[in-house]
């Protein structure tokens, strides 16, 4: 069954795309489900509606390796879960490893999956290509049937015959989600693509106004989940003149604007090209957005076509399944693109400039907002492991290191880079704080680990040429291993725990006590902390990059264009068959 293999090694990209999920009219449909593709690095989910059609993608880069007399199998699982209860669950999986020997072509084929007591048929489809040198316009035109008849067709269809290859691999995976358009590596130069509306190039064209974040809490440290107030702040301001944009009529674009806002929605696969190719300082996505502006002259008479671009990235971190990484990689770029913005409209009095600039802003805000969430929500689920065991300060130090590497990666300004690093250390010092007080596990003990975590994590800071002080958990240590607490019921407790209220150190005390025998915290203490208000020095923990006024002071640059931008023929290098990225394709 297997002739003619030649051995031989190809680095191929693998989009996986989900075209819809059918089940039977008498199958439980009430409760939310969730879709989980997973292996080994991507991990992705997604909430999906069934009888609908879909197009949620997961692209990842592979190395395989052809030969005769072996084959190592390239699985990645589906499974699909109620959202309130994971535990009922159903599973398939799909072996890429019997789809390489079709390059450059959709294939479709389905999987079935028994879940909440009926059958669910994936309707999938699965795109191979050869890093960074896929025809694009190949792949629209081009597209097999090697199981299933295809969603769009109910008229039953042969399937055409495959010969499959043997295969072994081996690869490092890079996770990402495409939007649920029809995604980068698929058919974006069809002809049913043409000649569409600017207006249709969104997936919801009632998309919600832009929001900056609510103040929060103004002293000391809240003792309460910060991740929960801080999933509140992006509901608070409308952008100006915003909402009136994105109910107005817009006038049909040729082809190329279409292209180039489909590639921002699917920008995720923008990504993988920028990690398999990087030799740039700034993310491959600004290239093409800042090219393309440039190029097209967008700055000077095509502010509709700017906005809506800058709207179309700034919506996309809302999706709730988006890794930090791909998070951050989005913000970063809408950095790039927001400083050279204030640059290029620092003296400019239109107005639609100036919506896009704000647009811009907006969206920087949302992402931060949505990404420093995410750290909090790590940093809490991570101390409280590490509270459970009070090995050692490891747990406590590779978060830190997470964090910072995670936001490196994504390559921002440095000024921006800085902010973020300042913004962490915030995060940790909260968080970490607010866990041990709250913490069932917390002992006397847990101040001498968390002395021994500080100078370790101090060090991670140093390396990026920034100091953290982590003044918070420095006196929280202090409290915990202080062996005559009296003293904090003194006027000199200030100088011990100047940023801890009396309020709060009742409870860190009462904490202690239910774990201690004897009467070594008094009640005395006790009573006098809950009596008397004390004074605090007030913690600034307040984050500057979700605060859109306050952005103006960090969205600077000193870098030139020229310094900055890679020739066009190195992007067209990365990314092809693009005719956008060349001069005024868009008139």
């Amino acid at each position: 069954m297997l002739k003619n293999l030649t051995c031989k090694q190809e680095k191929l990209t693998v989009t996986l795309t989900v075209l819809g999920i059918e089940v039977g009219p008498k199958a439980d449909t009430s409760k939310q489900t969730i879709l989980h593709v997973t292996r080994n690095d991507v991990d992705r989910k997604t909430a999906i509606e069934v009888n609908k059609p879909m197009s949620y993608s997961v692209s990842f880069t592979g190395t395989f390796f052809v030969s005769k007399d072996s084959v190592k199998e390239k699985d990645l699982t589906l499974t699909l879960f109620l959202k309130s209860d994971p535990k009922v669950c159903g599973s398939a999986v799909v072996n890429v490893s019997e789809y390489v020997n079709q390059l450059e072509v959709a294939q479709n084929f389905s999987r079935r999956i028994l879940f909440f007591g009926a059958m669910y048929t994936l309707k999938l489809q699965i795109t191979i290509a050869p890093l960074g040198g896929a025809s694009l316009s190949a792949l629209s035109q081009n597209t097999t049937q090697p199981r299933c008849p295809s969603i769009r067709n109910s008229s039953p269809r042969t399937p055409l015959k495959i010969e499959l290859r043997q295969t072994r691999s081996s690869s490092t995976l890079t996770t990402s989600t495409v939007s649920r358009d029809e995604g980068m590596v698929r058919g974006l130069l069809s002809p049913r693509f043409k000649n569409l509306e600017l207006s249709e190039s969104l997936s919801d064209p009632q998309t919600s106004p832009h929001n900056t974040p609510g103040p929060r809490t103004p002293r000391g440290i809240s003792t309460h989940n910060s991740s929960s107030s801080m999933a509140r702040v992006i509901r608070t301001n409308k952008t100006p003149g915003l909402e009136d944009y994105m109910n107005r009529q817009v006038s049909p674009v040729n082809e190329h604007v279409t292209t180039f806002l489909k590639d921002l929605d699917s920008f995720d696969n923008i990504m993988i090209l920028d990690e398999n190719w990087k030799t740039s300082k700034t993310p491959l996505l600004f290239q093409i957005v800042w090219t393309t502006i440039k190029s097209n002259k967008l700055l000077d008479n095509n502010f509709n076509i700017l906005t809506k671009a800058l709207l179309q990235l700034s919506h996309k971190c809302k999706d709730d399944f988006l890794p930090p990484k791909t998070l951050g990689y989005l913000c970063s770029t809408l950095c790039w693109v927001g400083s050279f913005l204030v640059q290029s409209l620092e003296n400019e009095r239109n107005e639609k400039a100036q919506s896009a600039l704000e647009t811009t802003k907006s969206g920087i805000v949302e992402c931060f907002v949505v990404m420093f969430d995410r750290f909090s929500k790590t940093v809490q689920n991570e101390t409280k492991k590490w509270l459970t065991q009070q090995e050692n300060a490891e747990i406590l130090v590779n978060v830190t290191e997470k964090l910072i590497v995670t936001t490196e990666l994504c390559y921002f300004p440095r000024d921006i880079f800085e902010e973020i690093l300042g913004e962490i250390e915030k995060i940790l010092n909260t968080e970490i704080v607010n866990v041990i007080v709250d913490g069932e596990e917390t002992t006397e003990e847990t101040g001498l680990y968390c002395q021994l975590a500080i100078g370790q994590m101090q060090e991670k800071f140093y390396k990026r040429k920034f100091n953290a002080d982590f003044v918070l958990i420095k006196e929280l240590s202090s409290i915990l291993m202080l062996q005559n607490k009296d003293v904090l019921g003194q006027p000199g407790a200030n100088e011990i725990c100047p940023h801890f209220s009396n309020e709060l150190l009742y409870k860190i005390l009462l904490n202690l006590q239910k774990k201690q025998k004897g009467d070594k915290i008094k009640a005395e203490l006790l009573n006098k902390l809950q009596r008397e208000r004390g004074y605090m020095t007030f913690y600034n923990n307040i984050f500057i990059l979700t605060k859109k006024e306050k952005l103006g002071n960090v969205l600077t640059i000193s870098q030139k264009e020229s310094e900055v931008l890679l020739p066009l023929s190195e992007i067209e290098l990365r990314f092809k068959e693009r005719k956008y990225l060349e001069e005024n394709v868009f008139n």
